[in-house]
């Protein structure tokens, strides 16, 4: 049973026209220690013809991280439509942590035939998190006296086996730069390292060629994809775009990818891909073959000599 909850009512205009929609958020706890798995539930309530849109959310919400999320598909009631989403979160922090606020989106037609497009708000949430403490815990006892140490033989040994393979070692090095050193050498001035591009593009056509979308695979397609492309722009603009969020790669790029239509289609892809992999979103294979044809593009596009004079991004 739900401990908290927060609803917010769309406001009804004279003319009847705008439908009547319902937000709430409720959690299953009322605190938690540090650790726990706390179930948050947003659901939103709608009339026909109200098209809802809940935002993903990534993998943090405010203080709290992200375990789980499940988004079943619409139920009715009494003549409405119930979207929720379902999220298990947990921190680490000690004290009154705060849920933050979510604001979802929905649009219809009023009697003019004209989309309009409306946001609810929830408010925010706390919940107090305490320390965890062991049940066996027990007070500090008194120091015992000294007792005798008896020799012991392994330190001994241990600095022997030190000592052997430091000789292994040694012999070892002068092997590598007599023997092995020179060729490495000669096989690196004859094969320089592959270029950004060139391994953003190699890795795509081997994925290509997984025919993973074939084979129904595909939140591991959408995950191969966008690490190409995180790769891919984290070795172009210097910086580790792998282990951040999609909001800290889309910031990164700030004046980095000085192009404003090829950020929008990072951030674009990035979205969607968290969408498919976190929310358990849904996508054709229209759209997964566009997105490996995006990243394409975005490589060709912002590589020195790919492209023309007028579209190569500096």
């Amino acid at each position: 049973m739900a401990l908290f909850v927060v609803i917010v009512l769309g406001a009804t205009i004279s003319r009847g026209a705008e439908p009547k929609v319902g937000l709430s958020v409720s959690v299953d706890k009322t605190e938690m220690t540090i650790g726990d798995l706390v179930n948050l539930t947003m659901s939103v309530r709608y009339p026909k013809g109200v098209n809802v849109k809940i935002p993903p959310l990534g993998e943090k919400l405010g203080e709290f991280f992200i375990r789980d999320i499940s988004l079943p598909p619409p139920r009715t009631e009494k003549n409405d439509f119930v979207q929720e989403a379902r999220y298990t979160i947990t921190t680490y922090i000690v004290g009154d942590v705060t849920v933050p606020a979510v604001t979802i989106t929905y649009s219809y037609q009023d009697d003019a035939g004209k989309t309009v497009e409306k946001q609810l708000q929830t408010d925010t949430l706390i919940i107090p998190v305490k320390r965890t403490a062991p049940k066996d815990a027990q007070d500090i006892k008194d120091i015992k006296g000294p007792v005798a140490v008896p020799f012991n033989w392994r330190p001994y040994a241990l600095w022997g086996g030190v000592g052997v393979a430091a000789v292994a070692l040694i012999f070892a090095a002068v092997y590598y730069l007599r023997k092995l050193r020179p060729a490495a050498k000669l096989q690196a001035k004859l094969k320089p390292p592959a270029s950004p591009h060139e391994v953003a593009l190699q890795e795509l056509a081997r994925i290509e060629a997984m025919k993973l979308i074939e084979a129904g695979e595909i939140d591991r397609y959408y995950d191969l994809v966008t690490d190409v492309l995180r790769d891919y722009l984290g070795a172009r603009y210097n910086f580790n775009a792998i282990d951040m969020t999609t909001d800290e790669v889309v910031a990164a790029l700030v004046g980095r990818l000085r192009r404003l239509e090829l950020k929008d289609s990072v951030a674009i892809m990035l979205r969607e891909s968290d969408l498919v992999k976190f929310a358990r979103g849904q996508s054709d294979s229209d759209r997964a073959h566009e997105l490996i044809e995006g990243t394409r593009r975005i490589v060709r596009e912002t590589t020195p000599g790919l492209v023309s004079q007028t579209t190569v991004e500096n």
